[in-house]
């Protein structure tokens, strides 16, 4: 019986060979997806891996003991893009970090290729790590577009803020997931799902009016309901078995794809996305099984005798009771919400609503069918009489679609990022054209001397220390610089401050501490540079206080964790200046190209110093949400590919399906361009309704994850404009096959 449906199938005509190449080409694209995504999880696993020696664990050796390796991390910035500087310093029995072949000396680094570009661009940059003496390989990277430097320094300098191991770390820990991260991560995997299964299903139904008739004919015949299931099975085993094979080179170019995109600020190489051959192959038969079966539990439920049909009250009484227990589950979900944003409880609400859009959606779509056939027009006539005969066609054409856009919608809200809710000034409040270099490893006078050189250069605006300290209050603690007053004030931008009385206070801290001859001034740096963990000597600063006469003057409280509380003039300060050690130099730059000189001096005296600016420092903040919404994107991309496939198969299919009945009609005198515009208004109309719905769910589930945050209207407007769009040319094209299909002698003459 298997043999004689694939015969079936081979003598079905150009028909039959288009509908099972359209099952091939769905089965190929959302099996091939499948396979991709497989290979993302052991991707960022295997990269981390790489890496490992990157993360700074707590120091288990002393520096400098033989064979051990002693590594600091800092971050460097060519513009705003972030360089991850690894100091290392051993001697010849040292471990090796991968990537290198030995262990580079003091003044040496290896580069990435990624950094090398970069600072090939950046001419005032070349030169900020040392002589380069080799390029990081691919063992040693997270990916093609890694940002890595391992660079060279004395071990006594390395210490400072470094660990000493004796071995190099090969297993690395995966990023921990904020709330927001983990709900998002959890819904979309529950939401990706959706598209290939609705690919697949629409796969193994096309062409299925035309096995219905043959499987008739055999039944009239006397061919059992078993042999009938065995003839479904073998006429969808070639494009199903087609598809299945075509999956690995779909994977292949779809890995290419997915490797190109960027996450947590590298891309993959393409062979961490290759799944193991003994995974390939289970993955590919458990396809191919369901996928036949899917098959044959679909014969089984036309086959004459081997289930009774149902009444269509009983449908739609059951149908009303799971949407009443859907939307139960739903406002259950919501109420409890507002109090935990767990995953669990944003997948019930996901799903419930989902199952409420698919048993409403037919419904609705049945009532636009009536509305099409009052409508004038013998276009408008046919397409309304297809959609409410056949209302859940329309639907499960659509629903892949209509799906991304909800998934689109609902992640605009709960990704900050795609709602444009981050505000920049509330994290951070440096003023343009200023810098922070931080140096607290850097002695009293080498900073000085830094200090000088810095002010010196062209673009360089002035340059001031600042010794950080911290101020304790009832609310909280306080930040405060002691520097030069009026040179703070000017190099910072604190434009609103008067330094007249030598000290700057914002207005809550004014308003907190009436008297600021009763400030403690602590967290001091202690002027000798030692390692992180070292124990300060009994003779080091721990606390300063404000001269009995000292008094503040008011300015505007200064925003963001990158600013001032207050600001000191040293001599107010019961301190002497030389028993404490700057920990910031502050300077203001006129030009991009004096920032990057200025950066490469600073970074070439202290390996471990980092020059921060506002662009910088509010992407070191908004990390988490960026790497959030690179996978939101990644995730929407996806979807689209698949759900705009999905549409594809079955509009192809439709039409496919119906080349008798619309050759009839064209025979019988109906024009070309109305049968198209038929298949235009029944393609479009499910479209449009869904979608519509679709982002109205999305925002009423965005709204209700966000958190308070303010809803764009462009985060919906343009992937529902674009998704009407990109529907209606697929439409388009089906539709462009009703000539083709129905050319004849009748109507070549037409």
């Amino acid at each position: 019986m298997l043999r004689l449906g694939t015969r079936l199938w081979w003598g079905s005509g150009m028909s039959g060979f288009l509908a099972g190449a359209l099952v091939a080409f769905a089965i190929a694209l959302g099996l091939g997806v499948t396979i991709v995504g497989l290979g993302v999880g052991p991707a960022i696993q295997e990269r981390a891996d790489r890496v490992a020696w990157t993360t700074l664990d707590m120091p288990e050796l002393t520096a400098g003991i033989p064979a051990s390796l002693t590594v600091a991390r800092s971050p460097s910035y060519v513009g705003t893009h972030r360089i991850t500087v690894m100091t290392v310093a051993g001697d010849d029995d040292a471990p090796v970090p991968p990537g290198i072949g030995a262990l580079p000396a003091a003044g040496q680094a290896y580069l990435s290729p990624a950094v090398t570009d970069l600072l090939e661009q950046t001419p005032q940059a070349i030169g900020r790590f040392g002589t380069v003496v080799g390029t990081i390989d691919d063992e040693g990277l997270r990916g093609p577009g890694d940002l890595l430097v391992v660079r060279g320094a004395p071990v006594e300098q390395v210490a400072l803020s470094g660990v000493t191991v004796d071995h190099i770390a090969d297993r690395g820990l995966l990023p921990a997931l904020s709330g927001v991260e983990r709900l998002t991560f959890t819904v979309g995997a529950v939401a990706l799902i959706a598209p290939v299964l609705l690919l697949v299903a629409i796969a193994v139904q096309l062409n299925a009016t035309t096995r219905r008739r043959r499987r008739d004919i055999l039944d009239l015949a006397g061919a059992t309901p078993r042999q009938l299931t065995s003839i479904a099975v073998g006429e969808m085993a070639v494009p199903v078995l087609s598809g299945v094979l075509l999956a690995v080179p779909a994977a292949h170019a779809l890995r290419g794809l997915a490797a190109s995109v960027s996450l947590d600020g590298a891309a993959f190489f393409v062979d961490d996305l290759i799944i193991a051959t003994p995974a390939l192959v289970a993955v590919c038969v458990l396809a191919l099984i369901l996928c036949l079966g899917a098959v044959a539990v679909g014969a089984r439920a036309i086959v004459p005798g081997t289930a009774a049909p149902r009444a269509a009250g009983a449908h739609r009484r059951w149908g009303r009771g799971v949407a009443s227990m859907s939307a139960a589950a739903i406002a259950i979900a919501s109420v409890l919400m507002g109090a935990d944003r767990s995953p669990a409880l944003a997948v019930v609400t996901f799903v419930g609503t989902l199952i409420v859009l698919v048993l409403a959606t037919p419904r609705i779509l049945g009532y636009v069918g009536r509305t099409l056939e009052a409508a004038p027009g013998a276009a408008a006539l046919l397409a309304g009489r297809r959609i409410r005969d056949n209302p859940r066609a329309g639907v499960r054409a659509s629903a892949g679609l209509g799906l991304a856009l909800m998934i689109t919608a609902m992640f605009a809200a709960i990704t900050p990022a795609a709602a444009a809710t981050l505000d920049r000034s509330a994290q951070v409040g440096q003023a343009e054209g200023t810098a922070q270099a931080v140096i607290q490893y850097v002695s009293p006078q080498d900073a000085s001397s830094l200090a000088e050189t810095i002010d010196d250069r062209a673009g360089i605006d002035g340059a001031t220390l600042v010794i950080t300290a911290q101020v304790s209050a009832p609310q909280g603690a306080y930040r405060a610089w002691i520097g030069n007053c009026s040179a703070i004030i000017t190099l910072a931008r604190l434009d609103d401050a008067d330094c007249t009385t030598g000290m700057v206070a914002g207005r809550d801290v004014t308003a907190a501490l009436r008297d600021p001859s009763t400030l403690e001034l602590y967290d001091l740096a202690p002027a000798q540079v030692r390692a992180w963990d070292a124990i300060p000597e009994q003779g080091d600063p721990d606390i300063a206080m404000l001269h009995d006469d000292a008094r503040w003057s008011v300015m505007a409280s200064q925003p963001g964790i990158d600013m001032p509380d207050i600001v000191i003039d040293p001599t107010l300060v019961d301190l002497d200046p030389a028993a404490v050690r700057p920990t910031l130099l502050v300077f203001a730059y006129d030009s991009a190209e004096a920032l990057e000189g200025a950066r490469t001096v600073i970074e070439q005296s202290s390996p471990h110093a980092t020059v921060a600016t506002r662009a910088t420092t509010f992407d070191g903040l908004s990390l988490d949400v960026r790497r959030l919404y690179t996978a939101v994107n990644i995730g929407a991309a996806t979807l689209a590919l698949v759900c705009g496939a999905a549409l594809l198969a079955s509009t192809a299919a439709t039409v496919i399906e119906r080349r008798r009945s619309l050759t009839t009609l064209r025979i019988a005198g109906a024009p070309l361009r109305t049968l198209r515009t038929s298949i235009m208004i029944e393609g479009l109309a499910p479209l449009v309704m869904l979608a519509t719905l679709s982002a109205g769910a999305g925002i009423a589930l965005g709204l209700l994850l966000a958190e308070g945050h303010s809803y764009p209207l462009r985060g919906v407007a343009l992937p529902l404009l674009g998704s009407i769009t990109a529907g209606a040319l697929v439409v388009a094209a089906s539709a462009l096959l009703v000539e083709p299909l129905t050319r004849t002698e009748q109507t070549r003459t037409e």
